[in-house]
């Protein structure tokens, strides 16, 4: 599990990806992290600290798959969106 968290950060998402997606990578390094304490010191609360990132983590993911899928083309209506630096200007 530690091993997770120590790659993960080195595969941060290129320069033209959406804002959620880099907060979607920092929510499961942290799950990570917290799942590798638990295993090492055995405190429950590491665990339940864990199930809640990844919990919140799994939201950020839905949301941010949601706003990209409802596109200006596509959809009559938009979600905000943090920090998408996908567009040019």
């Amino acid at each position: 599990m530690l091993s997770g968290f120590t790659f993960s950060p080195g595969s941060l998402p290129p320069h033209r990806s959406p804002g959620g997606l880099l907060i979607f990578l920092v929510l499961v390094d942290f799950e990570f992290l917290f799942f590798g304490l638990f295993y090492l010191l055995g405190h429950a609360r590491l665990l339940t600290a864990a199930g809640s990132f990844g919990i919140i983590a799994a939201f950020v993911a839905w949301y941010a798959t949601l706003t990209s899928l409802l596109a200006t083309e596509v959809s009559s209506f938009q979600l905000p969106v943090i920090g998408n630096f996908s567009k040019r200007t």
